[in-house]
């Protein structure tokens, strides 16, 4: 398996509910991100208990800067937005980051 980024979590409070276990607060620990497999994070996971740590896949931002004017359309795309693809490469970033914020 490839490894993806984790953030990794310290549990502080949780709790029983309906037989689940239910996380109340959370915060990143010193090391913040990890790279590990999707079965390792979901090993770890199911003993949260006791190690009191929780794996959450990280979400990876786009570097829209890095991409070229097709990867961009390709995103583009994929999100669904309707920009013009006439656009200069940075006039497109200005517009996708307006209309994410």
């Amino acid at each position: 398996m490839e490894p993806k980024k984790f953030n990794e979590y310290k549990i502080y409070e949780s709790h029983y509910e309906n037989g689940k276990f239910i996380i109340d607060h959370k915060k990143l620990t010193k090391r913040g991100h990890v790279s590990i497999s999707q079965q390792d994070a979901d090993l770890n996971n199911r003993a949260m208990e006791n190690t009191r740590l929780y794996y959450e896949l990280a979400e990876e931002k786009a570097d829209l800067k890095r991409m070229n004017k097709a990867q961009l359309g390709e995103y583009i795309a994929s999100k669904g937005y309707d920009i013009d693809m006439e656009l200069t490469k940075a006039n497109i970033i200005e517009e996708i980051k307006k209309i994410e914020e």
